[in-house]
């Protein structure tokens, strides 16, 4: 059993992001499409295999504890109505993983490259970007664009990622996220290959074929694309 990586869920923060003080008493918001986004994506790119939601829905101020009463914007209310606007946002970002899902549950996280920096200027350390397996000769030579992360996966076609006695097809799988929250990152990333290539790619949960050396995808804050090559 391939047991070296243990695949990761992340949680995350669907509400009490600050936003703000009025009166001296610090208020919330719900994170935003963008914000939300980011979240998931840069969990994905590490390696996450899913991902749940903290809060999913409103059990009121439990605590006694004086917490702002907009503290709990989540997407189901405390009378188990929706919160129209929290929820098709979260079911907004939901689509586009569920689509990319049927790759990235098949493949094992190999190694991470970054270009510019993460929302808060930093970088990240550098260990994430040596190759793990260097019997892979990966095809994507370099990257432009705006601030991104690029995990380089393997797919396995017959999901065979856990088990080293079943031979199979090993495909180079690409998952790439816009790494912001601000819509001053929107804007083209490239990916740039050492040949000519053909495969699908899926981003806003519509997958497209291409052949070319190089594919461009512009992308908002916080929005990923997964390529395959064939």
């Amino acid at each position: 059993v391939y047991g070296e990586y243990i695949p990761f869920w992340n949680f995350v923060q669907i509400n009490g992001w600050l936003s703000g003080t009025v009166n001296g008493v610090v208020t919330t918001r719900p994170a935003n499409y963008n914000e939300l986004l980011w979240q998931i994506n840069t969990a994905l790119a590490f390696g996450a295999k899913g991902y749940q939601y903290y809060c999913y829905n409103d059990y009121g101020d439990i605590s006694g504890n004086g917490k702002p009463s907009n503290w709990w914007d989540t997407p189901i209310n405390i009378d188990g109505t929706k919160n129209e606007t929290v929820y098709n946002t979260m079911q907004n970002v939901n689509m586009q993983s569920q689509a990319m899902a049927k790759w990235l549950l098949n493949a094992d996280f190999d190694h991470l490259a970054q270009a510019g920096t993460n929302p808060n200027g930093e970088t990240i350390r550098s260990s994430m970007f040596a190759p793990r397996d260097t019997s892979m000769t990966w095809t994507l030579s370099n990257t432009s664009g705006i601030n991104h992360l690029v995990s380089y996966m393997k797919y396995y076609s017959n999901n065979n990622q856990y088990d080293y006695g079943e031979e199979g097809d090993v495909q180079e799988l690409y998952f790439v996220c816009n790494n912001d929250i601000q819509s001053s990152n929107n804007g083209t990333i490239t990916l740039n290959f050492g040949k000519t290539v053909s495969g699908s790619y899926i981003y806003k949960g519509i997958e497209y074929t291409f052949r070319s050396s190089s594919l461009t995808v512009r992308t908002e804050a916080g929005e990923g694309f997964a390529v395959l090559l064939n």
